[in-house]
C-alpha cells in the first residue's frame, strides 16, 4: 500500500512544473512589478468579490458597482498581460477543482451508497 502524503506531495511537485503554473507565475512576476497593473487588477478583484458576495446573499448588486465592475473588466481585458494572466488563472483553478472533484471520489462513493 503507499503512502497517500507521498502521493500528495508527488501531485504538488507535478502542479509546480506543470506549465500553467509556469505561466501564471511569470505573468505574475510581471504584474508584480508594475504598480499600475497591480492596482487594477486588485480594484477588479475587489469589486468582483463585493458582487458575488451581494449576488450569493439572495442581494442584488448595485446597478454602480456592475457598471463599476463591466468598466474595470473592459480595462484589464484591453491589457494582454493582466487578460493573459486571469485566463492561466481560471485554467489552473479548473485544474484544481478536476483534481479536487478526483480525490474526492471514494468518499462521496461510500456517502452515495
Amino acid at each position: 500500500m503507499s503512502n497517500v502524503y507521498d502521493q500528495a506531495h508527488a501531485l504538488a511537485r507535478a502542479l509546480r512544473e506543470s506549465e500553467e503554473l509556469k505561466v501564471l507565475e511569470q505573468a505574475w512576476t510581471s504584474i508584480s512589478k508594475d504598480q499600475a497593473k497591480r492596482q487594477l487588477l486588485d480594484q477588479f478583484r475587489q469589486l468582483q468579490m463585493e458582487v458575488q458576495m451581494a449576488q450569493m446573499s439572495g442581494q442584488a448588486p448595485s446597478q454602480e458597482a456592475v457598471k463599476q465592475l463591466n468598466g474595470l473588466l473592459e480595462k484589464v481585458q484591453a491589457d494582454p498581460g493582466l487578460k493573459s494572466f486571469l485566463e492561466v488563472e481560471q485554467r489552473l483553478g479548473t485544474m484544481m477543482n478536476d483534481l479536487n472533484r478526483i480525490i474526492s471520489e471514494p468518499l462521496e462513493r461510500i456517502y452515495r451508497s
